[in-house]
């Protein structure tokens, strides 16, 4: 994957917004065709990468990495977007909201590994210092 394609994966959703409207172009700033297809290593729009969105809401949860979160939400836009031709997709809208939740959660827990394993090495440096 190209670095382009990276750096838009890891835009930092805002937990502040709470409204699809609001959020629908975010869920685009990633290919996630390009993901299905190098990642999950599924077709686009086919049965089976329905079944591997699905694959991450374990009771009734949404759950999984950052990264495949993002694919997930695009996949839902995506759902929404050809199921609103014809009507307001409710139902569609509510699991994008309960995927965007999740995924704000996931960054939370990714940015807080990441800001941490520093203080983590830190503090391994000291504690084999202390020990010799």
């Amino acid at each position: 994957m190209t670095d382009d394609y990276i750096s838009h994966m890891y835009t930092s959703p805002n937990p502040t917004l709470s409204d699809y409207d609001d959020l629908f172009e975010y869920a685009q700033t990633i290919d996630g065709y390009r993901y299905a297809e190098e990642i999950w290593h599924v077709q686009p729009n086919s049965q089976e990468h329905w079944l591997k969105v699905q694959s991450f809401k374990k009771n009734g949860r949404w759950q999984g990495s950052f990264e495949d979160l993002r694919g997930c939400l695009f996949a839902y836009q995506r759902s929404i977007r050809w199921a609103e031709s014809g009507a307001y997709d409710r139902e569609g809208r509510a699991e994008f909201m309960k995927i965007y939740r999740a995924l704000c959660k996931a960054w939370e827990k990714r940015q807080f590994l990441f800001t941490s394993a520093p203080n983590i090495e830190c503090a391994a440096t000291s504690w084999r210092r202390k020990s010799e």
